[in-house]
């Protein structure tokens, strides 16, 4: 029998092998399940509680620390082999998949805070469904193509946020005694400072006083001269287009009067676009930067991992060239005596106070003033302006009834244009219709929750709230799709909720450049109007405009060629 041993000792070899493999998968499994276990308690027991956008760039870089150090420990056990490297993939492989396991059943679960509201399954999952959706900075219509798909006035677009539909959203959320708070959004300035910037509602109260006091209608009259300064070249440039016949980039000449405006009263030095007809450098940065936050400004995580970790990134870069370039003016205004007051003043001024012993937060507090003065300042103003000159060429009869207004009346006396009724009119259906920050309005709610009407927000849920689609919403306008300027003054009964309408914002945390923001609108617009009929350019007809309109946090409207007229 000369085939038994050799049998015998195939199997007595199947058999050893079997036991090596068996015990090889049993470490595998053990190695990954181990992996999975601390993934699940990560998730359950740190990640789940509280906000992590802050810490985003350290998570990053800590896990890719722990994964070398997990690679380094079992080389130091095994030695560099395949085993080692197989040992430390599979615990890091069932650390991944404990922790994104854990996640997205949590998430997509009836025991998640927010699972009763309806939305698309991928927003539940994660932000990165909405940042998909805005990567062409068309944000206001991915939240009103919701709108439609998921009728009701809550639609949940992440993990724990809420776009709200509702009339009284704006008032529930920002008016007076709410205790809901800023969200998330607004730490992207730090480690500066600023008062629009600024979450904790003590410090911002506190900051308050010198933004009030720099513009206060009472400092509003003390740059008078600057503001009439700046409407005389706009003034001049746009009929010297008239006189030639020429078409008007609408966009480009009021997008350069708002910064050279604000940079001539915010630092008492404007950027000369209006003089030389073209884009400053560091505002055309400013504008390239924008589109980091049409894609990414409902995860902040994404940016502030972009600003810590990659900011030789193109946009990262643009947007933090930008801020320095706002330092440096405020540098330069701190350097320089000025017999004018201009809004810097203030700030300098406050900064003072502090003294020597708190030189790093006075200069956080200036550096992030000074970018929010320019930013917010003019950003916010000029889109209004072209979506005001848009209504007047596309309905010319309003344009007309202001001319009635105008006509006989200084249209740089702030009094009088102030209580001019058709003007206003027009200014506030025009802001209206086409918010200027068509979803850039979001917030908190606080632990205990918040009720919308019969409906209750949990606790630490974030709450976008679209301008774009709150003020135009039927329960809260009549025939809120119509531009109806009379409704303002005259036909009051078209407005059903007062507080669906909100350009500066409500309550504590209203804007406090309101003031200085109307003024404008309405001395550039009566003083246009009463030189000058504004019609379309040949050619146009509005609709390129509206479509191609970018949602960048502020509303970024197409180009639009008008033409004007002087009045005989």
């Amino acid at each position: 029998m000369p085939k038994l041993p050799f049998i015998t000792l195939l199997r007595t070899s199947f058999f050893f092998r079997g036991l090596e493999l068996s015990a090889k998968s049993m470490f595998f499994h053990s190695n990954f399940l181990n992996g999975s276990v601390v993934g699940l308690a990560v998730h359950l027991g740190i990640f789940i509680r509280g906000e992590w956008h802050m810490q985003a760039p350290k998570l990053l870089f800590s896990h890719l620390i722990l994964s070398l150090v997990t690679f380094g420990f079992n080389i130091r056990l095994s030695g560099f082999s395949p085993i080692a490297c197989s040992n430390a993939y599979t615990v890091l492989g069932g650390y991944v998949c404990g922790l994104f396991s854990s996640i997205l059943l949590y998430r997509l679960s009836p025991f998640h805070r927010l699972s009763k509201f309806p939305g698309p399954r991928l927003a539940r999952v994660s932000k990165l469904w909405h940042v998909w959706q805005c990567r062409d900075s068309r944000n206001h219509l991915v939240i009103e193509r919701l709108h439609e798909e998921y009728p009701g006035d809550f639609v949940r677009i992440g993990p724990s946020e809420l776009a709200v539909y509702h009339p009284d959203g704006l008032d529930i959320a920002l008016g007076l005694g709410t205790k809901c708070t800023k969200s998330d959004f607004f730490d992207m300035m730090l480690p500066n400072f600023s008062l629009v910037f600024t979450r904790d509602q003590a410090t911002h109260h506190a900051r308050r006083h010198v933004w009030t006091k720099a513009l206060s209608m009472k400092s509003i009259k003390l740059y008078q001269n600057r503001i009439n300064r700046q409407i005389e070249v706009l003034r001049t440039q746009i009929r010297e287009s008239a006189l030639a016949c020429e078409e008007v980039v609408i966009n480009d000449v009021l997008y350069w009067f708002t910064f050279d405006a604000m940079g001539e009263f915010a630092f008492g030095e404007d950027f000369g676009m209006m003089r030389e007809k073209k884009w400053h450098f560091a505002i055309g940065m400013f504008r390239r930067a924008l589109s980091l936050l049409g894609m990414f400004s409902s995860a902040m995580w994404i940016i502030r991992i972009g600003f810590e970790l990659f900011p030789w990134a193109p946009r990262a870069r643009d947007w933090l060239s930008m801020e320095a370039f706002c330092h440096k003016q405020m540098d330069k205004r701190a350097s320089t005596k000025s017999s004018e007051i201009d809004v810097a003043s203030f700030f300098l001024e406050e900064a003072e106070k502090l003294g020597e012993s708190h030189s790093a937060a006075r200069d956080k507090w200036l550096k992030g003033d000074a970018t929010t003065v320019i930013v917010a300042g003019s950003d916010t103003t000029a889109p209004s302006f072209v979506f005001i000159f848009y209504c007047l060429a596309k309905y010319p009869l309003d344009a007309e009834k202001i001319y009635e207004e105008v006509k006989n009346v200084d249209t740089l006396e702030i009094a009088t244009v102030t209580t001019l009724p058709h003007l206003n009119g027009v200014i506030n259906e025009a802001m209206r219709l086409y918010p200027v920050l068509p979803t850039g309005i979001s917030r908190l709610t606080p632990p205990e929750g918040v009720m919308f009407g019969n409906t209750f927000v949990p606790g630490n849920t974030k709450l976008l709230l679209p301008a774009c689609v709150i003020s135009k919403l039927e329960s809260a306008f009549v025939r809120g799709t119509e531009f109806i300027p009379e409704r303002w003054y005259s036909k009051p009964e078209m407005i059903k909720k007062k507080h669906a309408f909100a350009p500066f914002g409500l309550g504590r945390m209203t804007c406090a450049g309101n003031g200085l923001a109307m003024t404008q609108l309405r001395l550039v617009t009566a003083t246009l109007v009463k030189e000058f009929k504004i019609s379309f350019a040949p050619g146009e007809d509005g609709v390129p405009f509206l479509r191609d309109m970018r949602d960048q946090l502020t509303a970024q409207p197409g180009q639009l060629k008008l033409l004007f007229q002087e009045r005989t």
